[in-house]
């Protein structure tokens, strides 16, 4: 009898060259293993606790920086992340920012994130991307925190001293502009 071995073959995928900046494709874990990074799954990756504690740990924790109040800069950071197959937030990086104060106050406060509950494809968990939109915004002496509630089209607002809740019908959006 002759003994036959069955091979694996493994594909790689390179994408096609760009004058645009691709982004990255796998996410590097602690054992040295690769792992492919999602922009969307069937399960996204969720903060313990949901949106609400999402929000209101944001609200602790973001502190308006106090050159960027003299300075009277105001603006929406966007904060890009990785939730990886541990729950772990890795790659914290600004998207789209408004100037080196508040850029570095929303990264670093991404970086303080607990352990997420993972994002799952499959039933496997996986890493994936996220993104958080804070707008930084001057207020009339608000003194408060508090919190919007979750999503892109109503972000965290941190006012001058505090965040506070934005009124219905505001669009948020909007406020990206610098005064």
């Amino acid at each position: 009898t002759k003994e036959v071995k069955a091979t694996e073959k493994k594909m790689l995928t390179v994408p096609a060259k760009s004058t645009a900046t691709a982004p990255d494709l796998v996410t590097v874990v602690e054992n040295g293993e690769t792992e492919k990074t999602w922009d969307v799954v069937e399960k996204m990756p969720q903060y313990p606790g949901g949106d609400k504690e999402l929000m209101g740990y944001l609200a602790r924790n973001i502190k308006y920086p106090v050159e960027a109040q003299k300075n009277g800069t105001q603006g929406k950071v966007i904060v890009g992340f990785t939730v990886n197959s541990a729950g772990e937030v890795v790659n914290q990086k600004v998207l789209r920012g408004v100037d080196a104060y508040l850029d570095k106050e929303a990264v670093r406060v991404v970086s303080t994130f607990p352990t997420w509950i993972p994002g799952e494809q499959k039933g496997e968990k996986v890493s994936v991307r996220y993104v958080i939109p804070i707008i930084f915004r001057m207020g009339d002496g608000a003194t408060t925190p508090e919190t919007t509630s979750s999503s892109n089209e109503n972000p965290l607002v941190v006012v001058g001293y505090g965040a506070r809740k934005e009124e219905s019908g505001v669009n948020l959006n909007n406020l990206d502009r610098k005064s």
